[in-house]
């Protein structure tokens, strides 16, 4: 006998019916997964394609854009004429700030061209950008060719950004984690052994 009071999928919201498809394709995939990785997925599944939304903070600021159809990411450009000794370090301002698509961080990576005469001119590349920071993109530069001075111009393109998709771990405290065949192996391990002295 059916149930009377079982709605059916028409009767359902869009967004609602969406939602619960949605989850059913992903909860497929594995029945090992938690609801909370599940939402996760769903979340990277639907970035594709989402606003990525640019303000100005300067006028001599320049909106990004992505070169070709295919390029994962835009360049930033300097809002100021700076220069690096050898081995000097400084920020350089972009003049924009940006609101990210839901789950997603915004990646800063050097440009090939300028790595060529300096090289890892950004250290920390790959720098993240977290989806809540609304201030303006500042790029971290490392003048690394000891010889020559590291000249910017205004409207000189100085990293590449990439929109790119964050899972969120759910944290759980555990007495013990189940091993592997791998193991603590880490540092080089499947190669020259390293003596490591760790700190207390």
């Amino acid at each position: 006998m059916k149930n009377p009071f079982k709605k059916k999928d028409s009767d359902l919201p869009k967004a609602v019916k969406l939602r619960e498809d949605s989850r059913r394709i992903v909860g497929s995939m594995t029945e090992a997964i938690k609801v909370s990785d599940c939402e996760n997925a769903l979340r990277v599944m639907f970035v594709s394609n989402q606003c990525l939304k640019v303000m100005k903070l300067h006028p001599k600021a320049v909106i990004p854009k992505y070169q070709t159809r295919y390029s994962s990411g835009f360049d930033v450009h300097s809002i100021e004429d700076v220069t690096f000794a050898p081995g000097g370090t400084g920020l350089v301002r972009t003049g924009l700030a940006f609101e990210l698509p839901c789950s997603t961080e915004l990646q800063v990576r050097q440009r090939s061209g300028i790595s060529l005469r300096y090289p890892n001119y950004i250290n920390n590349a790959p720098g993240t950008i977290d989806e809540d920071y609304r201030g303006e993109l500042i790029i971290l530069i490392n003048n690394n060719n000891m010889f020559d001075n590291f000249t910017i111009h205004i409207g000189d393109r100085i990293a590449q950004c990439i929109v790119s998709p964050v899972i969120r771990g759910v944290i759980e405290e555990v007495k013990e984690l189940p091993e592997t065949e791998r193991g603590d192996g880490g540092f080089g391990h499947t190669g020259k052994w390293m003596n490591i002295n760790y700190i207390d």
